[in-house]
């Protein structure tokens, strides 16, 4: 059995006494009864006093209330009269403060969350010309800055002397307010509670004992003193005998969060009853990260979905965000159907959620997200989602919700709003239709919890729309941390004050590099430097910091028999070195604490193990997988000269897109994607060549009659996408107009320039066979020279581009992109030259290969070269289309023989097939590779690939 974390003896005598103890936490305290309980198990007594144990917030409290519940009478302030809480700030009162006020029996006491509305109402008030500025965080500066004034025993006009602040006047309004709503905040009861003492309408106690305290601010310090006749330190647990010390480097902070997880797995198996002590001076920074090396030392499986959530040896001090489970999330995604858009993921995120809807609704929720896919948006409206999932419970289930919602009035109380917000998750079923978990049904009950927080904001907050309540509501849970109930673990994973005062059998302290520890001050914006440096008020000055860090690095060395304390050389990419703090401290090797039991290599990969152990068990063959079965019955094959293409880059992503039939998935965007424009680009020009027809009344035209033809095919081809795809706002509508207007003017001026040509054929489909395969071609344009009218006429291909292609993506063996080189095969009429046109913001631009002819017609526009020039060896037309028969040909036949090889011929073929990764897995290919060469250094690469 692992033994308490706190050393209950030094205590003893006073509990016996019946002195009350206080400890600067709860978690300390509740470490301390659990020891004074074993001591008693230990000794076999079934029945004690109740221990007089309470942390120093609790004691607070409850002083508070005993004195309200004993006393009511009129109370003089003159006795403490120069308090911030008692200020009447008015120009008239502003310098009286012998004031008779009501005895505050009536007041409430505001919490966090009410102060911190008030603090935003009055802010936002006053910084109303300022929309940059946070209301929320200086809020919380403000509050945290009037928390310091009083438990510092300084009131507003100790900052006088000093540069004016708006804090200054935001606190003024804040403390009239208090003071005409009959309102208080914790830190204004300490005088009341001082006086109370004072006067003996509170009894003093005999002896009040401090366990594990290092800081009390004054207005504390002095109630306290007058709280009790003696009083007592008792520093807290501190080991008996010198410890045993060990610093450790590493190379960066996540190869030493590794070294802990891996001690601790470690030390636990050693010495299974032991209690260890994990300590992060900056937990809440780390939490997450060291929460993952651990779960991947502990339990690799313990993330996998088909496993149930059960506890783990290790337990932490710091909670996360209530907001970050994900079902909460689910509530406020169902909550956020108010006429809120949803983003893609999200919606989707939300039809794969069991906390809501009917669990007879699965297969249509599957439906409805292909259905959400297929709009291609960015976001989801409300409406979308109920009509995906229409007929369906869960369907109906929204309907009625967008009934209730439409009824819902325009502005509420927050108390009238967790009514509605509680209502509507009823309707749709949440928390869901399965048994929750341990973790979800305490996240809920927690929710809940907050709802009343919530509901009882409407003391300070004024009537919020919809929106505002369901922002301020996730505001709370985003500042509500949440901490599993579990039971007591070996593992203890704790802060810098959380850990300061227990002992363990062992303990590593980490993080404790000199950027760090100490902590850099950190003054309060609101508060002048010079006045919190003057009466050293909280993390005012280094001084201060390298006390405080002082006096924990002693409890942190003396806390266990063996002590650990580690540091990283790098943080956030910046050279950094151990704490001056630690640095005698004799350092050593980390494989060290391994030895001699298990002399295992401390920094090695956390699921290097899982991995080797599931490749030495596995029982494999290597099965050929270069060939897919033969095309024995061509006809019409999809993707015409893209399945070339394909093939030309990766054969078995050919395969996968053409002949599995996996369609790529289409980036949901609210905008136009780039593929979006360079559609409109290709409609607009079709539109105003089928209008124009030939170089010749192009050339006719005049400047306006051009624009005039231009704009009308730019709007035919805009309306055709919109129409299509997704409707534009007609802001973004008249910006994608006037970008197309003025690359399309740059394009036609170019055309304008050419030798005379005649526009035969605009984006023609066309059926043909090559090779053996049957397939569909659809050129954008195939010019002509002249006015088209003579036999045996040139013939130009030409393929729109707007990004920036290369004519060495036609040659080689295995060309990029063979598209126009195909056509130039296929297509039934005269071709002898082909070309790129390119259009972007960069350029416009012809790029291309022609034959030379006897009047140069192809050859006399610019961007276009002779077959000779190339990097093929060819000296002709003719030569150069034959060898693109050759080698597409070749191409054709590994098609129809299904050759299907995994592999990357260009580099271009990752980015091509990016949407199929996780299928052609190409990044496991080397370590696949060395792995059928059969070495031992193989096996290893190969389990640590990715």
């Amino acid at each position: 059995m692992t033994r308490p974390l706190f050393d209950i003896h030094p205590l003893l005598a006073h509990l016996d006494a019946g002195h009350t103890i206080l400890t600067p936490n709860s978690r300390l305290k509740a470490k301390l009864l659990q020891a004074l309980g074993e001591h008693h198990r230990l000794k076999g007594e079934t029945v004690s006093a109740v221990p007089q144990v309470f942390s120093q917030s609790e004691w607070l409290e409850l002083t508070w209330h005993t004195w309200v519940e004993q006393h009511t009478a009129t109370y003089d302030r003159t006795a403490n009269h120069d308090h911030t809480a008692n200020h009447d700030h008015s120009t008239k009162n502003r310098d009286n403060d012998n004031i008779a006020i009501p005895f505050p029996a009536g007041w409430i006491t505001l919490g966090t969350e009410q102060r911190q509305w008030l603090w935003e109402d009055i802010i936002t008030d006053a910084l109303d010309s300022a929309p940059m500025a946070r209301p929320d965080k200086l809020a919380e500066h403000a509050d945290r800055a009037l928390k310091h004034l009083l438990l510092w025993n300084l009131t507003l006009r100790d900052i006088d002397g000093y540069p004016t602040t708006p804090f200054q006047g935001w606190a003024h309004t804040f403390l009239d307010r208090l003071k005409q709503h009959q309102w208080l905040t914790p830190e204004q009861r300490l005088p009341h509670l001082m006086r109370a003492f004072e006067s003996e309408q509170l009894s003093p106690v005999q002896d009040l004992v401090f366990v594990g305290f290092d800081d009390i601010p004054p207005a504390i310090h002095t109630l306290f003193e007058k709280a009790a006749t003696h009083h007592h330190g008792v520093p807290g647990s501190r080991t008996n005998t010198e410890p045993t010390r060990a610093r450790l480097t590493f190379s960066s902070p996540e190869e030493e969060m590794t070294a802990v997880a891996l001690w601790a797995k470690h030390t636990l198996s050693t010495h299974p009853n032991a209690s260890i002590g994990i300590i992060a001076t900056q937990l809440g920074q780390v939490r997450e990260q060291i929460e993952q090396h651990l779960l991947e030392v502990f339990e690799p499986h313990y993330l996998a979905p088909q496993h149930e959530r059960y506890t783990l040896p290790f337990n932490f001090s710091a909670g996360t965000p209530l907001s970050q489970a994900p079902i909460i999330q689910a509530a406020f995604d169902l909550l956020s159907l108010q006429g809120t858009r949803l983003a893609l993921p999200r919606a989707i995120g939300l039809l794969t959620s069991p906390f809501w809807g009917s669990a007879a609704d699965q297969h249509a929720r599957w439906t409805a997200i292909e259905a959400l896919k297929s709009l291609n948006r960015d976001f989801i409206t409300p409406a979308q989602l109920r009509q995906a999932l229409d007929s369906t419970d869960t369907g109906e289930r929204l309907l009625q919700l967008d009934s209730q919602l439409r009824r819902l009035p325009t502005q509420q109380s927050t108390n009238s709003w967790t009514e509605t917000f509680l209502s509507q998750l009823m309707l749709l079923n949440w928390p869901g239709y399965r048994r929750l978990d341990s973790n979800e049904y305490q996240q809920v009950e927690q929710f809940y919890g907050l709802l009343d927080t919530f509901a009882a904001l409407g003391l300070t907050a004024p009537a919020l729309t919809y929106h505002d309540a369901l922002q301020r509501l996730q505001g709370l849970t985003q500042r509500t941390p949440f901490q599993a109930q579990t039971p007591d673990s070996p593992i203890q994973v704790l802060g810098a004050l959380e850990g300061a005062g227990l002992q363990f059998d062992f303990c590593w302290v980490f993080g404790l590099s000199d950027q760090t520890w100490p902590a850099p001050p950190n003054t309060n914006p609101l508060l002048p430097i010079a006045l919190q440096q003057a009466h050293n008020l909280p993390n005012a000055t280094a001084e201060r910091e390298l006390t405080f860090a002082k006096a924990l690095t002693d409890r942190y060395l003396h806390c266990a028999p063996n002590v650990v304390v580690s540091s990283p050389n790098t943080r956030d990419d910046q050279e950094s070195h151990p704490s001056p703090l630690i640095r005698d401290i004799p350092l050593v090797d980390p494989a060290t604490l391994m030895q001699p039991d298990h002399p295992t290599d401390l920094l090695q990969s956390p699921l290097a193990g899982l991995y080797r152990a599931q490749w030495e068990q596995a029982r494999l063959e290597w099965v050929d997988c270069e060939w897919a079965p033969a095309i024995t019955l061509p006809g019409t094959q999809p993707g015409g000269a893209s399945l070339i293409k394909s093939q030309c880059l990766n054969p078995f992503g050919a395969f996968v897109r053409y002949r599995l039939g996996i369609p790529d998935p289409r980036e949901a965007s609210d905008y136009l994607s780039a593929a979006d424009r360079g559609t409109l680009t290709h409609d607009a020009l079709a539109h105003f060549w089928r209008k124009v027809q030939d170089q010749e009344h192009l050339t006719a035209m005049d400047s306006q009659a051009r624009e005039d033809t231009l704009h009308i095919s730019i709007q035919k081809a805009m309306h055709t996408l919109t129409g299509q795809t997704r409707s534009l706002t007609p802001a973004l509508r008249t910006l994608e107009h006037d970008r197309q207007f003025q690359l399309l003017s740059r394009w036609l001026s170019l055309d304008a320039a050419r030798p005379a040509f005649h526009v035969e054929d605009i984006e023609t489909a066309y059926h043909g066979h090559f090779a053996g395969l049957e397939i569909r071609v659809r050129i954008d344009r195939y010019d002509v020279k002249g006015d088209g009218s003579g036999q045996n006429a040139e013939g130009l291909l030409i393929d729109y581009k707007t990004g920036k292609p290369s004519l060495s993506h036609w040659l080689g063996e295995r060309p990029i992109d063979p598209q126009l080189p195909l056509y130039a095969l296929v297509y039934p009429k005269p071709v002898t030259g082909i070309a790129f046109g390119i259009l972007n913001a960069e350029t416009v631009e012809f790029k291309g290969i022609a034959a030379p002819s006897t009047d140069d017609t192809l050859q006399a526009i610019p961007g276009l070269i002779a077959p000779h020039k190339t990097k093929e060896p060819v000296d002709s037309w003719d030569d150069l289309t034959h060898r693109w028969q050759l080698t597409l040909t070749h191409i054709a036949h590994e098609v129809l023989s299904g050759w299907a090889v995994n592999h990357d011929y260009h580099p271009q073929s990752q980015q091509q097939f990016a949407a199929f990764t996780p299928l052609l897995r190409g990044y496991e290919k080397d370590a696949l590779w060395r792995l059928w060469q059969g070495t031992q250094a193989a096996t290893d690469s190969f389990i640590k690939a990715p």
